[in-house]
């Protein structure tokens, strides 16, 4: 596991990193943390695969989106988290979606994914270790 001081927006967007995973809250709209950023960078596409049920946050999902601008093809790795307490408040997703999205990530071989700490509620090294072992993960600030 590695750390890259850059956002991770500015990451994937500067080729630092091959895939960004990042986090949906079930009953999180607009889209928050680092999601909401991509989505807003690639004009409302993931809105608007949430708006027709394609996305839908729940505990356990994971979806691969492959997202082309400008000829180039960007990776975004989706996980549920269930239902947020309130707006923008994140905590660790729960084991079932990390377990999935542990098992995708290792299936899809990428070399570079990038993981927001902010996603995973401040989660320290330790914790990306532990439930990510065997997976090339970047944690962007």
């Amino acid at each position: 596991m590695n750390t890259l001081e850059l956002d991770g927006e500015r990451a994937l967007f500067e080729n630092k990193i091959q895939a960004l995973a990042v986090v949906c809250q079930e009953n999180e709209r607009p889209l928050g943390g680092l999601l909401g950023l991509v989505d807003w960078r690639f004009g409302g596409v993931i809105s608007q695969s949430v708006r027709t049920g394609f996305i839908t946050g729940r505990t356990g999902e994971c979806c691969y989106i492959p997202l082309v601008k400008t000829g180039k093809t960007f990776h975004l790795i989706v996980i549920g988290a269930g239902h947020a307490e309130k707006h923008g408040h994140r905590l660790a997703p729960p084991v079932e979606s990390v377990k999935a999205l542990q098992k995708n990530l290792l299936s899809l071989k990428l070399k570079q994914t990038g993981i927001s700490r902010s996603d995973f509620g401040g989660q320290q090294d330790e914790y990306f270790s532990r439930h990510f072992k065997g997976v090339p993960l970047w944690i962007v600030t």
